[in-house]
């Protein structure tokens, strides 16, 4: 287990921690610290069953289980001359096409409460397929959807 604590108050704005050093990391705890200052995760996110992220200014689901661990699939190569391959590049060069999310097949236990999230993403829960318990408490969810018999939800 790996906790990241800051205590002085106020999240830490200036220090970047990369946490793909602890590949084999199964719980991860972090409070008061800027998510978004956290690179590494796709390199975790396989072995990771426990997550928490707690008061670290996280504005959505999205931006913790989709932005954190989003791949970039390799550009195709062009072998004709430079108009087929601008052509080509108008199809698969786009950004949007080379995007790809991993899912967090190992995360059972997630905890993102004392942040900003606002909404709940249905969405996100398909690229969290093995997790049981969920816990969005003071966050600013004002209207809940039904999600799953068998996912322990947490808003307060």
């Amino acid at each position: 287990c790996v906790c990241v604590c800051v205590r002085a108050g106020a999240p830490v704005e200036s220090v970047a921690v990369n946490i793909s050093v602890w590949r084999a990391l199964q719980s991860l705890s972090v409070d008061h610290y800027i998510i978004r200052h956290f690179t590494g995760f796709q390199l975790i996110q396989e072995n990771l069953t426990k997550l928490k992220v707690t008061y670290c200014q996280v504005q959505s689901m999205r931006e913790m289980l989709m932005d954190a661990v989003v791949h970039k699939k390799p550009a195709p190569q062009a072998r004709q001359g430079v108009e087929d391959w601008r052509q080509h590049a108008l199809k698969t060069f786009a950004a949007e096409s080379r995007l790809y999310y991993v899912p967090w097949v190992s995360l059972v236990d997630l905890d993102l409460g004392h942040n900003s999230i606002a909404e709940f993403d249905v969405a996100c829960l398909e690229y969290l397929p093995a997790l049981e318990r969920l816990s969005l408490r003071a966050n600013q969810i004002p209207n809940l959807v039904r999600v799953s018999a068998s996912l322990s939800l947490s808003l307060s």
